[in-house]
Protein backbone atom coordinates (compact mmCIF):
# COMPACT_ATOMS: atom_id res chain seq x y z
CA UNK A 1 0.00 0.00 0.00
CA UNK A 2 1.66 3.45 -0.86
CA UNK A 3 -0.09 6.72 0.14
CA UNK A 4 -3.23 4.80 0.84
CA UNK A 5 -3.45 3.23 -2.98
CA UNK A 6 -3.66 -0.56 -2.46
CA UNK A 7 -1.11 -2.38 -5.12
CA UNK A 8 -1.58 -5.77 -6.19
CA UNK A 9 0.91 -8.15 -8.61
CA UNK A 10 -0.40 -9.20 -11.70
CA UNK A 11 -0.21 -12.16 -12.72
CA UNK A 12 -0.43 -11.88 -16.28
CA UNK A 13 2.44 -9.85 -16.51
CA UNK A 14 4.30 -10.15 -13.53
CA UNK A 15 4.09 -5.71 -12.41
CA UNK A 16 2.96 -4.30 -9.59
CA UNK A 17 -0.56 -2.48 -10.26
CA UNK A 18 -2.63 -0.04 -8.04
CA UNK A 19 -6.07 -1.94 -7.13
CA UNK A 20 -8.57 -0.17 -8.90
CA UNK A 21 -12.67 -1.18 -7.77
CA UNK A 22 -15.22 -1.23 -10.60
CA UNK A 23 -18.04 -1.06 -8.24
CA UNK A 24 -20.10 2.20 -7.52
CA UNK A 25 -20.62 0.61 -4.34
CA UNK A 26 -16.93 1.36 -3.92
CA UNK A 27 -16.84 -2.06 -0.95
CA UNK A 28 -13.49 -4.61 -1.77
CA UNK A 29 -14.40 -8.02 -1.81
CA UNK A 30 -12.35 -10.45 -1.40
CA UNK A 31 -12.46 -14.68 -2.25
CA UNK A 32 -10.67 -16.57 0.70
CA UNK A 33 -11.83 -19.71 -0.18
CA UNK A 34 -9.17 -22.25 -0.10
CA UNK A 35 -7.54 -20.48 2.14
CA UNK A 36 -7.17 -19.94 6.52
CA UNK A 37 -7.81 -16.77 7.97
CA UNK A 38 -7.03 -16.21 11.38
CA UNK A 39 -9.33 -14.69 13.66
CA UNK A 40 -8.48 -13.25 17.08
CA UNK A 41 -10.73 -12.18 20.49
CA UNK A 42 -12.67 -13.53 22.68
CA UNK A 43 -15.17 -16.38 21.75
CA UNK A 44 -18.07 -17.44 23.91
CA UNK A 45 -21.25 -20.17 23.45
CA UNK A 46 -23.87 -19.43 22.75
CA UNK A 47 -25.90 -20.28 25.66
CA UNK A 48 -24.35 -18.62 28.41
CA UNK A 49 -23.78 -20.39 32.36
CA UNK A 50 -25.38 -17.90 34.44
CA UNK A 51 -24.69 -17.51 38.42
CA UNK A 52 -27.10 -16.34 40.55
CA UNK A 53 -25.75 -14.26 43.79
CA UNK A 54 -29.46 -15.36 45.86
CA UNK A 55 -32.60 -17.16 45.54
CA UNK A 56 -35.20 -16.34 42.55
CA UNK A 57 -38.57 -16.92 44.07
CA UNK A 58 -40.81 -19.05 41.38
CA UNK A 59 -44.25 -18.60 41.49
CA UNK A 60 -47.39 -20.98 40.44
CA UNK A 61 -49.08 -23.96 40.80
CA UNK A 62 -46.56 -27.10 41.67
CA UNK A 63 -47.65 -30.61 41.33
CA UNK A 64 -46.25 -33.86 42.27
CA UNK A 65 -44.55 -35.92 39.60
CA UNK A 66 -47.24 -38.74 40.08
CA UNK A 67 -50.73 -37.81 40.72
CA UNK A 68 -53.35 -39.29 42.79
CA UNK A 69 -56.60 -40.49 41.42
CA UNK A 70 -60.04 -41.20 42.59
CA UNK A 71 -62.47 -42.91 40.45
CA UNK A 72 -66.36 -42.93 41.29
CA UNK A 73 -67.27 -46.15 40.46
CA UNK A 74 -65.70 -49.74 38.58
CA UNK A 75 -63.07 -49.14 36.12
CA UNK A 76 -63.23 -51.60 33.76
CA UNK A 77 -59.86 -53.44 32.99
CA UNK A 78 -59.39 -55.20 29.93
CA UNK A 79 -56.51 -57.90 29.41
CA UNK A 80 -54.58 -58.65 25.58
CA UNK A 81 -53.65 -61.93 26.92
CA UNK A 82 -53.88 -64.52 30.01
CA UNK A 83 -51.86 -62.89 33.01
CA UNK A 84 -49.76 -66.40 34.91
CA UNK A 85 -50.57 -66.26 38.55
CA UNK A 86 -48.03 -68.44 40.60
CA UNK A 87 -47.89 -68.61 44.01
CA UNK A 88 -49.50 -72.01 46.41
CA UNK A 89 -53.10 -72.03 46.16
CA UNK A 90 -55.36 -73.68 48.78
CA UNK A 91 -58.81 -74.51 48.90
CA UNK A 92 -61.57 -72.66 50.74
CA UNK A 93 -62.16 -75.14 53.16
CA UNK A 94 -58.86 -77.00 54.79
CA UNK A 95 -58.86 -80.28 56.42
CA UNK A 96 -58.13 -80.45 60.11
CA UNK A 97 -55.94 -82.87 61.74
CA UNK A 98 -56.40 -83.25 65.57
CA UNK A 99 -53.55 -84.88 67.11
CA UNK A 100 -54.97 -85.46 70.54
CA UNK A 101 -58.45 -85.48 72.10
CA UNK A 102 -60.66 -82.42 72.29
CA UNK A 103 -62.73 -81.43 74.59
CA UNK A 104 -66.39 -81.01 74.59
CA UNK A 105 -68.81 -79.09 77.32
CA UNK A 106 -72.52 -79.56 77.94
CA UNK A 107 -75.40 -82.04 76.11
CA UNK A 108 -76.72 -82.92 72.86
CA UNK A 109 -80.42 -81.97 73.12
CA UNK A 110 -82.38 -84.90 71.02
CA UNK A 111 -86.21 -83.82 70.62
CA UNK A 112 -88.92 -86.54 71.18
CA UNK A 113 -92.09 -86.58 71.00
CA UNK A 114 -94.65 -89.76 72.10
CA UNK A 115 -98.33 -90.41 70.47
CA UNK A 116 -100.52 -92.75 71.65
CA UNK A 117 -102.33 -94.18 69.03
CA UNK A 118 -104.81 -97.09 70.95
CA UNK A 119 -104.66 -97.52 74.64
CA UNK A 120 -106.39 -100.76 75.29
CA UNK A 121 -109.27 -99.90 72.39
CA UNK A 122 -111.27 -102.60 71.51
CA UNK A 123 -110.64 -103.00 67.64
CA UNK A 124 -112.33 -104.89 64.74
CA UNK A 125 -111.11 -105.72 61.22
CA UNK A 126 -109.45 -102.38 59.22
CA UNK A 127 -110.32 -100.27 61.90
CA UNK A 128 -107.80 -97.51 62.18
CA UNK A 129 -105.98 -96.38 64.98
CA UNK A 130 -105.56 -92.39 65.97
CA UNK A 131 -102.90 -90.32 63.50
CA UNK A 132 -99.61 -89.16 65.34
CA UNK A 133 -98.07 -85.83 64.12
CA UNK A 134 -94.66 -86.13 63.46
CA UNK A 135 -93.76 -83.06 61.51
CA UNK A 136 -90.37 -82.22 62.98
CA UNK A 137 -88.91 -85.39 63.45
CA UNK A 138 -87.38 -87.84 61.28
CA UNK A 139 -86.79 -91.07 63.00
CA UNK A 140 -90.07 -93.29 64.05
CA UNK A 141 -90.72 -96.37 66.41
CA UNK A 142 -94.04 -97.90 66.96
CA UNK A 143 -94.70 -100.63 69.74
CA UNK A 144 -97.69 -102.37 71.16
CA UNK A 145 -99.98 -105.34 71.89
CA UNK A 146 -102.83 -106.78 70.17
CA UNK A 147 -104.89 -109.75 70.88
CA UNK A 148 -105.86 -111.10 67.08
CA UNK A 149 -103.18 -112.75 65.08
CA UNK A 150 -103.93 -110.54 61.85
CA UNK A 151 -101.27 -108.12 60.49
CA UNK A 152 -101.21 -104.74 61.41
CA UNK A 153 -100.69 -101.59 58.07
CA UNK A 154 -98.88 -98.39 58.60
CA UNK A 155 -100.59 -95.62 56.76
CA UNK A 156 -99.00 -92.48 56.13
CA UNK A 157 -100.30 -88.81 55.29
CA UNK A 158 -98.76 -85.33 54.41
CA UNK A 159 -102.01 -83.50 55.35
CA UNK A 160 -103.72 -85.78 57.57
CA UNK A 161 -106.23 -85.96 55.48
CA UNK A 162 -105.52 -88.32 52.35
CA UNK A 163 -103.76 -91.71 53.58
CA UNK A 164 -101.62 -93.81 52.03
CA UNK A 165 -101.12 -97.56 53.07
CA UNK A 166 -96.53 -98.06 53.38
CA UNK A 167 -96.67 -101.50 52.66
CA UNK A 168 -93.09 -102.40 53.44
CA UNK A 169 -93.91 -101.33 56.77
CA UNK A 170 -96.58 -104.27 58.07
CA UNK A 171 -95.87 -105.36 61.18
CA UNK A 172 -97.31 -109.09 63.24
CA UNK A 173 -98.00 -109.31 66.19
CA UNK A 174 -95.46 -112.30 67.98
CA UNK A 175 -97.50 -115.12 70.19
CA UNK A 176 -97.69 -113.61 73.09
CA UNK A 177 -99.11 -110.13 70.84
CA UNK A 178 -96.85 -107.73 71.13
CA UNK A 179 -95.38 -106.25 67.63
CA UNK A 180 -92.32 -103.48 67.46
CA UNK A 181 -91.27 -101.25 64.26
CA UNK A 182 -88.28 -98.94 63.77
CA UNK A 183 -88.37 -96.35 60.81
CA UNK A 184 -84.49 -94.49 61.00
CA UNK A 185 -85.88 -92.39 58.49
CA UNK A 186 -89.73 -91.12 58.12
CA UNK A 187 -90.46 -88.19 55.57
CA UNK A 188 -93.78 -88.25 56.08
CA UNK A 189 -95.71 -85.82 58.76
CA UNK A 190 -98.38 -88.22 59.61
CA UNK A 191 -99.48 -91.71 60.46
CA UNK A 192 -101.57 -94.37 62.10
CA UNK A 193 -102.11 -97.82 62.02
CA UNK A 194 -104.80 -100.04 60.35
CA UNK A 195 -105.40 -103.19 62.26
CA UNK A 196 -106.45 -106.12 60.15
CA UNK A 197 -108.02 -108.61 62.82
CA UNK A 198 -110.57 -107.71 65.40
CA UNK A 199 -109.31 -107.48 69.32
CA UNK A 200 -107.78 -105.25 72.30
CA UNK A 201 -104.69 -103.15 70.57
CA UNK A 202 -102.77 -100.90 72.60
CA UNK A 203 -99.93 -98.88 70.48
CA UNK A 204 -97.45 -95.86 70.86
CA UNK A 205 -95.50 -94.26 68.77
CA UNK A 206 -92.14 -92.61 69.66
CA UNK A 207 -90.93 -89.71 67.03
CA UNK A 208 -87.08 -88.34 67.45
CA UNK A 209 -84.92 -86.07 65.52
Amino acid sequence: MTNGTIHIIDKTSGKVRPLTLETTAGVLSVDASGNTIPVSGSFYPVTQPVSLASSVAVTGSFFQATQPVSLAGTLPVSLASSVAVTGNFYQATQPVSIAGTVATSGSLAISKNKGGLSNAASVSANDFSTSHDITNYNKLAIAGTHTGSGQIELWVSDDDSSYFKAAEHDMYPDSDGAFYKLLPDAPFKYYKLKYKASGTATAIGFAST
